[in-house]
This record gives structure tokens, sequence and C-alpha cells, in this order.
């Protein structure tokens, strides 16, 4: 075991493992097999095994081999998979399945460019990556649910990036898929690899088989060929020589056998033992002609796989003229011929001792030679993989090659990393540019390490490392000052090319600010797309008004080049510096320009963009026939792109119009086929707007309870952003409030920074403070929140491409404001407005709800008779007679009944809560022991709770189920213990006090009592929800 041919012993347990997976097949299921080991310990004789039980089952059997001395082609274990496959009536048919998708395979399969040229490289990076993988990852699939398949992934330590997330993707999908997936690795050189967590993550998923040494009798069993048992000393001396490694005794055996006058192990006693099995392998070697020796190391300079013509090439003679050397080789079971031209070391660690073997001045010539024959039959026309070409002058700078092979090998490397990231492979960019950079020594000019350092930096941040991209970019920078300004900028523009929602990069407005003084006048281009790159940056500002300017001017200079492409960058920089602060007709108007050159221009992406874009624009106007219009060109888009990451937004879209609308059940239905979409994606922003619009769809409908249900899953989908934390208190408070738990709404309130959230000026924040405010009666923060939002009245509230949602108008807000504050005549024009844009927008159920806010304000001519009928409560004998419309409900006396009926009997006045529970008492001690929470003891708790939060946000990133849980638990206790110490608007609550004894029975009584009318009337029980207020006093604010 562990050389080709030799008989399988030992590893019978793990056979029949492997053969009941390929009987699952015939019931319909797959499964992933990971067998791993050391080298020469079988894992490849065992798959070979498999494989043929495979076959003689009727399975498809498809193999792929990593290229383990690297310069494959990315993906290159895959390709022979997949081109095996599609030669397949299964694979066509797969194929032909996949429709659009199918032109996606063309970047991994050169072959299928012809008959699908259109690949689409306008998408965004890692999106198409994963389009390509799912492109691929479906045909496996597809072939599989035709034909039960078996599928081999040869040295998977070797393999590439791509290789190893195609392997995780096809690995999930095959619970229900008749298709074995086995995979052979060495343990060890995986960990080392910088990958390592990718086979980490297949292994959850498979079953790993680790191959152990064999025994002493396994070892006497291997070396039984025929001629008799062998000499017990002999079996115990070749286990102890080979420590049971398969290879290695196989290879002791034929060294013996070589050494034994005889030729017998059976009767061989006195063989000296060599130590380890390279020196073994060297001796094998050793017997071989030199001239066919020299030609083995010249081989092991091409690979483990070896093309005999390029063999030939390489030595610069004729493939007739190695035809007697290569028959040897193979006879030594060196070689193995995989098809007729086409070679291979029967073990790499027979090609590793020869490629030792080299000295490192005739490895250099060997490699260069080599690359040189590559590129002249690359220019004749023949498909050469630019990453094997400078693998090979890579290999012989760093065997020492002179300043041409240095040279070679920086310019070979800059073309391999342009064609990986032609396919997508963005590790095998930033690898490439790497090494491009290993040889750019003080001969090579400034300027060509600067552009390096700024391709590496641009690929580290496609890659998703944005920090060591970053870093890349900051160091060109450095470099660049000495270069002249333009270059400067770019590295500027390059370190900015990462966008991070609402946070302030301080390092980036300094670049950017630096880059803009030294670019001279005349460079407009350049100038354009850093100051809007600077708008953008510097938002949201204290003042946003600046950035806004400057994303203005920017987009002036921008049009006076002329260049639409210079516009367009510039457009969707400047583009987002005034979302959700600009007017929403003038981002409009930016926004449809935007889409309209992005299409003019083919660049599909950017067309996705700013339809959203405009899409959220027109809902914040209220133009809801806009902005369906608007929707419809995304889903247009989307459909051309053909990826699912711009399916989900659609149809979260589709579930904000229902919303507003109204429309429960369809925009049910829409978010739920948003959240199928997304998964499918696997887009990381999609469960934070999903989360945002299915809280404000339940909150619309004025299912606050629901509503507040979602709350852990909201805190888990945003606390993990920069501003999901500030939007999580936000939205919980005004959660809390809704649901009338005011004690918890105002405490989770105060653990906020609120002076920074209102400064902030966004309108999401702003609204969630505002409810919290009208709840607690708290006019002070009432004024604050109006003052911020006053100029944005004319607006719908909108969470935009954050959350996916749009709450009714701005102005009703500011009515209900007013209103708290006794302004009344202001409260009625807010509202009355608010009316007419909602009636406008189609907006139904913000249009009764504004009715209802008017009610109370003196029933004008626009509220309907039937909105403006008071309830009534009357005491029948042992039970309470509840009216407002249809049939009377009757309920059985209770203290909450009573105080219920009190608060409606007088509407608008503020009861005391010891008038309700105490009405008979005159001399109630109203004095306390002082502060449940002393100021200090706040702060602590604010910052534990700040501490905590972060702690559970990078545990659920580390997906550290257990740290995220004990995280979760103690700020849970945290906020109780916060809640039990403040009241209204986050006042300090006093110990021991009768006023806080009463209030706490007090709200629960007319909670309970509103709980038992809402059994029988539902829509009564939250009218009374909304218009009773409790607290030290108590209210019925009749709607």
């Amino acid at each position: 075991m562990g050389a080709q041919g030799a008989a399988i012993v030992g590893r019978a347990h793990e056979l029949e493992r492997l053969r009941e997976a390929v009987l699952d097949t015939s019931r319909g299921r797959g499964g992933v097999w990971l067998l791993c080991g050391e080298a020469g310990i079988g894992k490849s004789r065992l798959a070979e095994e498999a494989s043929a039980l495979a076959a003689e089952r009727g399975v498809v059997v498809v193999w792929g081999r990593a290229w383990e001395v690297g310069g494959a082609p990315v993906l290159w274990p895959w390709v022979q998979v997949l081109r095996a496959l599609l030669a397949t009536e299964a694979g066509r048919a797969a194929r032909e399945a996949l429709g659009a998708r199918a032109r996606l395979l063309a970047r991994g399969l050169p072959e299928l460019r012809e008959r699908d040229s259109e690949i689409g490289d306008a998408i965004d990076p890692e999106r198409a990556r994963f389009e390509l993988i799912d492109a691929m990852g479906s045909l496996v699939i597809g072939v599989a649910s035709r034909a039960p398949t078996m599928i081999v992934l040869d040295d998977l330590h070797g393999a590439d990036p791509s290789s190893l997330l195609l392997a995780e993707y096809v690995a999930r999908h095959l619970r229900s898929v008749p298709l074995v997936l086995v995979g052979t690795y060495r343990e060890h050189e995986a960990e080392r690899t910088a990958h390592a967590s990718s086979f980490a993550r297949l292994a959850r998923d498979a079953r790993v088989l680790a191959l152990r040494r064999l025994g002493e009798a396994e070892v006497g069993a291997l070396l039984l060929e025929g001629e008799g048992t062998p000499d017990p000393t002999i079996v115990r001396a070749v286990h102890e020589a080979s420590e049971g490694n398969p290879l290695f005794v196989v290879e002791l055996a034929r060294y013996w056998r070589a050494q034994a006058s005889t030729s017998s192990l059976v009767r061989a006693t006195t063989i000296a033992i060599p130590h380890g099995i390279r020196e073994v392998l060297r001796e094998r070697l050793g017997a071989l002609p030199a001239p066919d020796v020299a030609m083995l190391e010249a081989a092991s300079v091409l690979g483990r796989d070896v093309r005999v013509a390029s063999l030939a090439e390489l030595l610069e003679t004729s493939v007739a003229s190695l035809g007697a050397a290569l028959r040897r080789c193979a006879g030594a079971r060196v070689l193995v011929e995989l098809a007729p031209g086409a070679l291979r070391f029967s073990h790499v660690l027979l090609r590793e001792v020869l490629y030792q073997q080299v000295d490192s001045e005739r490895r250099a010539v060997l490699h260069a030679r080599a690359a040189t024959c590559l590129e002249q039959r690359r220019d004749a026309g023949a498909e050469v993989g630019t990453s094997e070409i400078a693998f090979h002058w890579a290999a012989a700078a760093a065997a020492g090659g002179g300043a041409r092979e240095r040279a070679s090998a920086v310019m070979s490397a800059r073309r391999a990393a342009e064609e990986a990231d032609a396919q997508l492979a963005f590790e095998d960019v930033v690898a490439w540019y790497e090494r491009a950079l290993e040889w750019t020594d003080t001969g090579v000019p400034a300027s060509t390490r600067v552009e390096l350092l700024l391709a590496l930096g641009s690929a580290r941040i496609r890659a998703g490392d944005v920090a060591r991209g970053q870093e890349a970019c900051l160091a060109a920078a450095a470099l660049a000052r000495a270069q002249g300004a333009e270059l400067f900028a770019r590295a500027a523009l390059a370190y900015g090319a990462a966008f991070v929602y609402a946070t302030i990069d301080v390092r980036l407005i300094a670049l950017l600010d630096e880059a803009l003084a030294a670019l001279p006048a005349d460079a407009r281009a350049l100038r354009a797309r850093v100051m809007a790159r600077l708008a953008a940056a510097q938002q949201p500002a204290a003042d946003p008004w600046g950035p806004i300017a400057l994303a203005r001017e920017a987009i002036a200079l921008a049009r006076e080049t002329g260049d639409r492409r210079v516009l367009l960058e510039t457009l969707r920089s400047a583009c987002s510096a005034m979302m959700d602060f600009a007017e929403p007709s003038e981002r409009a108007a930016l926004n449809a320009e935007h889409v309209a050159l992005a299409e003019a221009l083919g660049e599909p992406v950017d067309a996705m963009r700013g339809s959203m874009r405009l899409v959220i624009d027109c809902y914040e106007a209220g133009d809801t026939v806009a902005g369906r219009a608007a929707i419809e060109r995304c889903e247009r888009v989307a459909e051309r792109l053909g990826h699912s990451f711009y399916a989900w937004p659609v149809a979260a879209m589709r579930a904000m119009d229902a919303t507003l609308a109204g429309r429960w059940d369809e925009a049910d239905r829409w978010l739920d086929e948003a959240k199928a979409r997304s998964e499918r994606a696997r887009d990381p922003n999609a469960s934070r707007a999903l989360a945002v619009a299915r809280v404000a769809r339940l909150r619309t409908e004025r299912r606050d309870v629901d509503a507040l249900a979602m709350l852990p899953a909201l805190e888990q989908a945003l606390t993990a952003m920069p501003f999901g934390r500030a939007a999580t208190h936000a939205l919980a408070s005004a959660m809390l409030a809704r649901a009338g738990r005011l004690d918890e709404a105002g405490a989770r309130l105060a653990t906020a920074d609120v002076d920074e959230m209102i400064a902030l000026g966004d309108v999401a924040l702003l609204s969630c403070i505002g409810e919290v405010a009208l709840a607690l009666h708290d006019a002070a923060l009432a004024t604050r929140v109006a003052e911020r939002l006053r100029p944005l009245e004319g607006r719908f509230r909108s969470w935009g491409l954050f959350g996916m949602t749009c709450e009714g108008p701005v102005a009703a807000l500011l009515g209900s404001l007013a209103a708290l504050r006794g302004e009344v005549d202001d409260a009625r024009g807010w509202l009355e407005r608010a009316l007419e844009r909602a009636q406008r927008a189609g907006a139904t159920p913000y249009v009764d709800a504004i009715r209802v806010e008017l009610v109370a304000l003196g029933a004008p001519r626009s509220v309907p008779a039937r909105m403006r009928r008071a309830i009534t409560m009357r005491r029948d004998g042992e039970t309470w007679v509840v009216e407002r419309e249809g049939a009377p409900i009757r309920l059985k006396d209770s203290k909450g009944l009573q105080w219920l009926a009190r608060l409606i009997a007088e509407p608008g006045r503020d009861v005391h809560v010891l008038e309700l529970a105490a009405p008979d008492a005159r001399d109630v001690d109203r004095g306390d022991a002082g502060e449940l929470l002393d100021e200090r003891a706040k702060q602590a708790y604010r910052a534990r709770l700040a501490a905590l939060e972060e702690e559970r946000a990078e545990a659920e990133a580390w997906n550290d189920v257990e740290r995220a849980a004990r995280a979760r638990e103690e700020i849970d206790a945290l906020r109780a213990e916060i809640a039990r110490g403040l009241g209204l608007g986050g006042r300090a609550r006093r110990a021991g006090s009768a006023v806080e004894k009463a209030r706490i029975n007090v709200q629960r009584r007319l909670r309970d009592a509103i709980e038992r009318i809402a059994v029988h009337d539902a829509a009564l029980g939250r009218l009374l929800e909304r218009s009773i207020r409790t607290g030290t006093s108590c209210r019925y604010d009749p709607e």
C-alpha cells in the first residue's frame, strides 16, 4: 500500500466505510469523506480502491488532483473534475439546467468562453466569486442528481483557496444528493497553509478517516507476494525501520530484493537498513543509469505530472531520443503513464528527492528555461497558464537567478495576479503580488514598487482582508509622496476603497485631504474622485452640509472633465455622502443620472446600486408611484446580472411597499421570499436589513408585542456594526415604549448616548427617540427631537438601504411631539399636512393613525365621524359594560377596570397613582430611602454594558455560542437592574417609596384590564394601549 499496484493491507475498516458510502448513493444519499495522513500512508491507494468499488456499481467516478508544486491554474482540481463531468450525458444536461448561470463556468473553464463569451465581469468581486462557486457547485450537484457520482480530490493540501471553497459548497449540499466526495490530504501540511481554516470547515461536514501506520503482522502481509512467508526477523526489522509506513515498507522490500543475491526476503537476514524513506528512494534511483537520473532531475523541475513534449523542450532534445530512458524509468516504477505523452512520478516523495538533488545553479537555469519554453508556446498560440510561467520565473529567481530572472519574476507575477483576478481567485491575487514585491529590490524604480503595493492593497481589500489591504495602501502612500501628487492620490483612493457604513476613518480623511491639497488644479479627474470620496468619508458629520457641498462640487468638476467614467465613479461616492441628509428630490435626480450613465457604459452593478438608492429617495419623498417604477428597474437589472445577491433586495423593497400600504399578507410573502433569496446569496448585509424590515412590518400593523419578540434577533443582526449599536438602542427603546414597557424603554434609552444620536440627525434614530419621548411624556426630550426633525418635515421616516423600511410621514411625528408640548394649533397643522401626504402615498395604516391623532385635537372635518366616537364604561352590578362601536363588552369587576373607568371619565387629566390606589388616604408617607442607583453606579453599569455588548458581538462574529450566551445573560441582568433603578426619561427611581409601590400596582392592574378587553375586541384593546399613559401619574388621551 502506498505505491501504485501494491496490495491493499490494513485498511479493511476504512474500505468498508467507503463501500457503505458508495451503497448509500443507491438510496439517494451522499457524503464527504476525508482521508488524511502522512506521505506514503496510502491515502491515494485507498481512494483508488474505493473508486474501483464505485465503478463496479455503475457510479460515475472522476478525479481531480491538486498541483502540489505550484503554478497550477485556479480551481485546477475542480477544472479536471468539471471537464470530465461535462463529457457525460448527465453533465451536459446539468449544464443546460443552469440556464443563464452556465455562462459563469467560463471563468474557470476557458474552453467554454467561445460559446459563453459574456461572463459579466462588472459584478462586485466577492459576490462574483460566490456566483462562480455557486454555478460550479450547482453543476456538480446537478450531475449527481441525474447519476450517482463519486468525486476524488487528491492532495487537497496543495489546492488553491478557491478549490477549497468549492469543496465546502458541495459538501453542504450532499445530504439528499447521491454524491460521494472523497478528499485526500496530509494533515500537518494542511495545518501549515494560510487556509487551514478551510480544512477545518470542510472537516465539520465530513467523516474523517485518519490512516494509521501498519502493525507488524500487516507489514508481514504486505511483504508476502507469492514466495512464501517472510522470515519473522526480517518482518520485525522492516516494521521497525519503516515504522509501519506502507510506502517505506514497499520500498524497503524493493531495496532488499535488489541487494539480496537470492532476491528473496524469506531468507535474507543480513541486509543493512537505510535511514529514512528518502535514503531508500535515493538508493533506488541510484540503480538507474546516471543520464536517466539527470533526465528525472530535469523532469522534477516541471512538477509531479510531466508532459513528455515539455521535458524534451526543457532538455533541448527530441521526444524520440527520450524513449528508452523513459521506458527504463517506468520499468523501475519511478514514472507511471497517465495517458499517451503524459507521465507522473509514482509518488510525490520521489519527485521531492530528485528535486532536492538539483543544485541551485542548475535549478535556476532549468526553471528559467521552462518559463521561456512556456512563453514561446504561448506566443505561438497555445493555451498556457500565466501562473505556470510565473511559478518558474519565481523559482528561478529564488534559486539565485540574476537581474533577468528577477525582472521576469516581477513581470510574470503581475500577469498571474491579473489572470487570477479575472478568475475571482482573490487569495491567489494577493499571493502573486506579494511574490512580485519580493523581487523589487533597489534596482527596481520606486514607482513600480508603489504600483505593486497599490495592487496588493486593493487585492487584499477585495479578498476581505481590509486591515492589511489598507496597510499596503499606506505603505504605497508613504513612497508615493516623493513620486508625485497623482500617484499619492491614487494611493489615498485605494485606501478608501473599503466603505464602512456610518464610521469615520480619520486616517482616510487625512490622506484624502493631503491628496486634494497636493493635486494641481488641472488634474480635474483625480480631484473630482478624491473630493467625492472625501465627502463620503466625512459622513455622518455633526454638520452634514459641509460634506454635501463638497460632494456637489466634485460632481460639477467631474462634469467638466467630459469623461463619463470619471463622472460615474464620482457620482458613486458623492451620492453616498448625500444619502440620508440631502433632500430626496436632489438625490433622486443624481441617482437617476447615475443609473442612466451606468447603463450606457455597460456597468450593471453601478446601475443596480443607483437604482436601489433611487427607490429609497422616492419612498422617503412619499412618491410611491415613482418608487414602484424604481423597484421594477431594480428587478430588471438584477435579472440581467443573474446574481442572487441582487435578488433579495428587490423582494425586500416590495415588502416595504406592501407594508406602507397595509397589504400585510403580501408584505409577509415578500419578506419570506427575501429571506429565502438572501440565504442562497449568503449576503451578510441581508440579516440586518431584513430584521429591521420585519420589525417595521409588525410595528406598522401595531403588533408591538410581536415586534418586541424579535428584539433578540434584531440585536444579534445589528450590534456587530458601528452604526448598528445606536440603531439597536433607539429601535429597542421605541419598541419597548410602544409595547407599554415604559420603565424598560426609559432604562434602555438611558444606556445609550442620546446626545450623540440626536446630533447625528438621522431621521430613523430621531423618530425612535421621539416615540420614546411621547410614551414617557418627556417634553424636554420631545423639544430636542422636534428641533432636529423640523427641517426633515417633508419626508417619510426611512431606514434607507440599512433597513429597507418606510414608516410614514415625519410631519405626523412632529404633530404628536407638538401636542405633547401643548402646542395644539401647531400639532393640528403638522398632522393635517401629514394626512395629506399619507393619503397621496397610499399609506393606509398611517392615514388611519393620523386621523385618530386629529380626533384627540378636536375632531376636524378631515376625520370621519366613525372615528370621533368616545369609549364609555358603566358599572352594572358586579360587572362593567365597555362600549365604543358594535356589541357592548361585559367584564367582571376588578380594581383595574375601576381605575380604567376613572381615567376614561376624565380624559386628558393627570391622575396621581395614589389617587387611584389609595383614594381615601390622607397621610400617606411619600418619602423614600434615596435613589436606588446613584450616579457612580449608573456610570459603572453603562460602562460594563458597553463592554458586554462588544464582547457579545465579537463572540457572535467568532461563532462562540457559549460565550455569546453568557454575555447576553449578563446584559439582560444589567438592563433589568438599570430598569429597576430608573424611571421616566431615565430619572432616578427612589427606594422604599409608597408612590413607587402604587405605580407598579396601578400599571399592572391597568394592563390586566386592557388585556381582558382585548380578548373580546382586539382593536379596542390596541386603542386603549395607545391611549392610556402610566407612570407616577396616569392619563387617558382619547384618540
